[in-house]
Order: C-alpha cells, then sequence, then structure tokens
C-alpha cells in the first residue's frame, strides 16, 4: 500500500484472509451475575460449532493465525465449556478478545497468553472510532499480540509516556484507514464487487445444515485455511460505527494488525521535524512581535548556501504565516502530513495551545504599554 491510503477502495485479500461469521450459529445459555444469581437466557456463539472449527484448524495446522474475536465472559461460562478452553489453549497462533470491563471465563484461558485487549475508544472529539490503541490499561490489544506473535523478536515495550520497538519511537495509536473491509451478501446482491465475503460458520464452513443435516462444506477443500488469516467473528451483529460506516469489529482489529504490519506505528522523524519546524513559525509570530522578515532578510544576505537555502525556507514560510491565520495554517499542514507521511496530530487541541499563547502574549505586550505610561 502506498501512503495514499485513504484514496483506496476496499483491497481485495480473499486468498490470504478467510472470515467466518458466527452470526447464525448461536445457542441459549443462562447469564449469572458475580454471585452465581441467574439473570436470563442470552444468545451466544454455538460452543460445539466453535469446537469443531478449531479442531479442523487445528488438524490442518497450516493457516498463518487465527483472530477469534468471540468473547469468553465469565458470566456466561457453562459447565461444558472447559473442553473448548482446553482446545484455545492448547492451538498455536490465535488470539482471543478481552472486552473492556469484562473478566475472561477461565484462568485456563488468562494463563495461555492468547488474551488480548479489544478496544474501540471514542473521545470528546471524536464521536465515531478513528484510533486503535495497541495498550489499554498497560495491557497488550489483540492485533498486537498477533503481530508480536508473527513476527519473532519484535517486542512493544512502554517506557512512561513513550512506547518503542527495538530503537524506534512509535506511537501507541494508530488513525484506521480501514482499507480492509467485508462485504456482506446483501451487497453482493446490490451490485458490489465478491470481495471478503465472509462464510458462515456452520452451514458454509462445517457444512452444518440448520436441521443438522450434513452437506457441502467449504472445509472439505484441500488447503482451505493454508496460509490464510482466520477471522472469526460476530461479521453482523458485533458492529461499531466509524467515519466509513457500521464496521465488524472483527475487521476493526484486523486492520489495526495490518496497520502494525505496513510500520504504521512508528514515528517519522522526518515528520516531526517538519512538525517542529512548522510550530517554530507560528510561534515565533505569537511570541516575537516584530516581523520576521528582518530574519528572512539577514540570511539571505549570507554568502553559506546552506544560510542562504534556510533564508529561502524562512521567506516562503513566512509569506504563509502572515497571510494565514494561525487555525487555517494548522489545517493545511494537517492535510499536508496526512498526504505525505500518513500522520495526524489533534488541531483543535494545538489551535487552542496556540490561541491561550498569542492571549497570554498579547495580555502581557499590554501591560507592559500601560506600565510604561
Amino acid at each position: 500500500m502506498t501512503k495514499f491510503r485513504g484514496h483506496e477502495k476496499n483491497i481485495d485479500m480473499s486468498d490470504s484472509v478467510l472470515l467466518i461469521d458466527v452470526h447464525y450459529d448461536k445457542q441459549l445459555v443462562m447469564e449469572r451475575d458475580r454471585y452465581g444469581q441467574d439473570l436470563g437466557m442470552v444468545p451466544v456463539t454455538d460452543r460445539e460449532k466453535l469446537y469443531q472449527l478449531l479442531y479442523r484448524l487445528k488438524q490442518e495446522g497450516n493457516y498463518r493465525h487465527i483472530m477469534l474475536d468471540v468473547a469468553f465472559c465469565i458470566e456466561d461460562r457453562q459447565p461444558g465449556d472447559s473442553s473448548l478452553y482446553r482446545m484455545i489453549s492448547s492451538m498455536e497462533r490465535i488470539t482471543i478478545p478481552m472486552p473492556m470491563g469484562t473478566d475472561i471465563a477461565d484462568d485456563m484461558l488468562s494463563d495461555s497468553g492468547k488474551v488480548g485487549m479489544a478496544q474501540y475508544g471514542t473521545t470528546i472529539w471524536e464521536n465515531d472510532f478513528v484510533k486503535y490503541p495497541f495498550y489499554t490499561n498497560g495491557r497488550k490489544s489483540m492485533p498486537l499480540m498477533m503481530y508480536e506473535n508473527l513476527n519473532k523478536g519484535r517486542k512493544i515495550k512502554s517506557f512512561g509516556l513513550f512506547y518503542r520497538e527495538g530503537g524506534r519511537l512509535i506511537r501507541n495509536s494508530v488513525i484506521q484507514m480501514l482499507d480492509f473491509r467485508a462485504t456482506t451478501i446483501d451487497e453482493v446482491m446490490g451490485g458490489a464487487l465478491p470481495v471478503n465475503v465472509p462464510y458462515d460458520m456452520g452451514v458454509g464452513v462445517l457444512g452444518i445444515s440448520p436441521d443438522g443435516s450434513r452437506q457441502d462444506a467449504y472445509s472439505d477443500n484441500p488447503g482451505w485455511a493454508k496460509d490464510k488469516y482466520i477471522l472469526i467473528g460476530d461479521f453482523e451483529g458485533d458492529t461499531h460505527t466509524t467515519y466509513r460506516g457500521e464496521i465488524p469489529g472483527t475487521v476493526i482489529n484486523f486492520n489495526a494488525f495490518l496497520s502494525l504490519q505496513e510500520g504504521q506505528h512508528i514515528v517519522s522523524y522526518t515528520f516531526l521535524l517538519l512538525l517542529l519546524l512548522f510550530f517554530y513559525f507560528q510561534s515565533y509570530q505569537i511570541l516575537n512581535r516584530q516581523d520576521i522578515f528582518i530574519v528572512t532578510k539577514r540570511c539571505l544576505e549570507k554568502k553559506n548556501a546552506t544560510e542562504k537555502f534556510i533564508g529561502k525556507v524562512l521567506l516562503k514560510m513566512t509569506r504563509i504565516c502572515s497571510i494565514l491565520s494561525y487555525p487555517v495554517f494548522l489545517v493545511l499542514i494537517c492535510i499536508f502530513t496526512f498526504y505525505v507521511f500518513n500522520e495526524v496530530f489533534d488541531i483543535l487541541l494545538t489551535i487552542t495551545l496556540f490561541y491561550a499563547l498569542k492571549r497570554v502574549v498579547n495580555a502581557v505586550y499590554e501591560y507592559k504599554l500601560l506600565k510604561n505610561k
């Protein structure tokens, strides 16, 4: 993918990704509170079918990685779930979620090292999901665990307020472009290309019809899981509001993983240098109430080629800064950095800080004028 990822359509990964939908494979179980009191019947993913699916995948053993986006909460635990938990714990290259505010169903799962956080956070500035955090309350996310599992030797570690991978500075969250999306049957019937279409777990992959009879199954095909990412989740019921519409949580998690694979989490030092330069000019105009063109003129008068180049850059930048107000200037800078570096910074916070700085400087300047009268 290029840096201009925002222009891309739904990328076709049908040859390397298998999407398995559990939406129509549910069973009713009794949900209980923390004290063991019955609360009522709730639908959960059919444990028997899920066990059969994982058993077949384990027998194949040639899948790339399994993202099992099915919650196993302690409130939904049933007496017969132990065999499923043992199956998950015994498998390699598999991650399962622990949504915020929930407890994992069994210590067997929590001790397996396969449980990652699933967080779809919003902020007061963003009502729709935009960023995906790789660390939440000190715990790794599902995409991060998947990334580290597939890339041996690559570990992302927290150092106070900063995060590093090896010797590189990284960010804890990235802007999700959501280039990979699932296409529903209804969308295909409406004329959309059949790209990344999920298979039903029971009818499609296992070949188990609603009446329990056996039929042709996708898993009967030789090499059906070979070298594929297996994404298992509820592609119709577990959806989240994003700036690109309603998108399944499983797809959001996988896009976060793809961001890591593409290195989108690594901070560009060129971007930081340019951002520092842009902010310098804006701060200079606020803090130094004299004309910045004087500094530019002095640089242009120098004989040194480097100083002359700096002077030319200063001249262009100061002209832009003098014409534009800082909110417009920052918006243009944000657009530039997004399309060139695929980097985004918080404009509202930055504008607020510059505005506050300008008010303070003006207040001090006016105070000195009054004092000198």
